[in-house]
């Protein structure tokens, strides 16, 4: 597939790119957006100028769905068109604190509404996830898949406690669940839970309020390994619904997960 062998060919370059950023961190700027904890850098903006820069010169018409640089606004038709879902850095509290260094640079592809291909790369541990329709998902280009955990109680499972201002959205759906889960870890970037559920290192993920470019580029990556992505109701995914929310699994414990999240009326 054209579109998956570019976001292959931008990961590769823009990942080495992205750790010397990392490695130079203490000489970004750095501002806050929504709040005190939701981050930008330089590396961010920049980032997405290179990534957007390389697909438009392949396919000029396209459009640029991004997290930075006035992207976000998404145009009253985008179901109609071609575009790509851009996150430069998911994880920039990991980036610039350092510490759990676990950070996604994530694309997918979209066509009438509908991931069609997707890749994220995890710079600090130089791992490349891609998938596209039909054909599979890859971890530096070996074929991944699920895990086969039957039930919650054996399970380990991702919950995202995301920003503060929906701390009680997700501490609310996903009580039972915490007290059930065999396991509760959080990396605090999307792409990477979604990628750990796809490889099999994790066995669900859970999320109240994602926005396009967190799950776009690995939503199918967990999909093409066999696994489930649905929101927390049990609706299908609306890949351009800004603040969705997220449940991926394994198979298994999708419906006993459906069973256990507590829906607000």
């Amino acid at each position: 597939m054209q579109e998956l062998s570019l976001i292959k060919e931008i990961l590769d370059k823009v990942s080495v790119v992205a750790m010397d950023k990392y490695t130079h961190r203490a000489d970004l700027k750095v501002s806050s957006k929504l709040n005190a904890v939701d981050l930008l850098t330089e590396a961010d903006e920049y980032l997405q100028d290179l990534i957007t820069e390389r697909i438009l010169a392949q396919f000029p018409d396209d459009t640029i769905v991004g997290e930075e640089l006035g992207s976000d606004v998404l145009p009253n038709d985008i179901k109609s068109r071609r575009a790509w879902v851009i996150d430069p850095i998911d994880g920039t509290q990991n980036f610039v604190r350092g510490l759990y260094a676990f950070f996604g640079i994530s694309i997918g592809f979209v066509d009438q509404g509908e991931v069609l291909a997707g890749g994220v790369h995890l710079p600090t541990i130089d791992q490349q996830f891609l998938a596209s329709k039909g054909l599979g998902a890859t971890r530096n280009g070996s074929p991944i898949q699920v895990s086969d955990k039957p039930t919650l109680n054996v399970a380990r499972i991702e919950i995202d406690y995301g920003n503060p201002i929906h701390r009680d959205d997700i501490m609310y759906a996903f009580e039972d669940v915490v007290r059930e889960a065999g396991e509760v870890r959080s990396h605090c970037a999307a792409v990477v839970g979604l990628c750990s559920v796809a490889c099999g290192e994790m066995d669900a993920y859970y999320h109240t309020h994602l926005k396009p470019w967190d799950f776009a580029g690995a939503q199918i990556i967990v999909q093409e390994s066999g696994g489930t992505v649905c929101q927390i109701n049990g609706d299908p995914i609306d890949v351009y619904e800004v603040g969705t929310s997220i449940l991926a699994t394994n198979g298994p414990l999708q419906n006993e997960s459906l069973e256990r999240i507590r829906i607000k009326s």
